[in-house]
């Protein structure tokens, strides 16, 4: 029994490190209550690993393909796992309390992130992690017309990053395959943003 024990302590272990380049970091409160990413899995089984700070806790709706929904009350660190290869809607909702959250990839092929929806402002910072194949990837951004949203991307690898006022275009352009990480920083306001990669 204690060898199982042990086994299954160093499995779940080695499931956490696992590295990958798909990471998001939101927030959600009772003023913004919502945040939503829409990824598709290239693997029979993708296990995404959810993190939060203690005491706090959250109610994720997972869709596949827009149908099939189901909820799940996530209260403290955890996977989800995801069947199939899909198109999935992942939507965090605030749950009494308010929390930041992040979710990365833990097991399965790197997921192809295909939207962004959630809430920035002076005093947070929402981050995102993605990977191209291809040599140029743009993404279509909105924000709040009276609110200065800037974004900033740096590949994995590069020094120093790029910064793109929304006010100057909404399009970003990634260039060149690899990781991104992704902030939208508003230097003045607040409000929801949307993020969609252009197929």
């Amino acid at each position: 029994m204690k060898s199982k024990f042990l086994l299954t302590i160093v499995s779940l272990c080695a499931l956490i490190l696992t590295a990958s380049g798909f990471e998001i970091r939101g927030r959600v409160s009772a003023l913004w209550e919502k945040n939503s990413f829409t990824i598709e899995t290239r693997s029979d089984e993708t296990v995404l690993w959810f993190d939060l700070a203690k005491n706090t806790r959250l109610l994720v709706q997972v869709a596949a393909a827009g149908t099939d929904t189901r909820q799940v009350l996530v209260n403290s660190s955890a996977p989800l796992v995801l069947k199939d290869m899909k198109e999935w809607q992942i939507t965090i909702n605030w749950d009494s309390v308010d929390c930041e959250w992040g979710c990365r990839l833990v097991k399965g092929e790197e997921p192809v992130l295909n939207r962004v929806q959630g809430f920035a402002s002076t005093n947070f910072t929402f981050k995102f992690t993605l990977v191209t194949e291809e040599d140029l990837e743009i993404w279509n951004f909105t924000a709040p017309k009276d609110a200065t949203f800037i974004v900033r991307q740096q590949a994995v690898g590069a020094r120093g990053s790029e910064e793109q006022d929304l006010a100057d275009s909404h399009q970003v352009k990634l260039i060149g395959a690899g990781i991104f990480n992704i902030e939208v920083d508003p230097v003045d306001g607040e409000g929801e943003f949307t993020a969609e990669r252009v197929k």
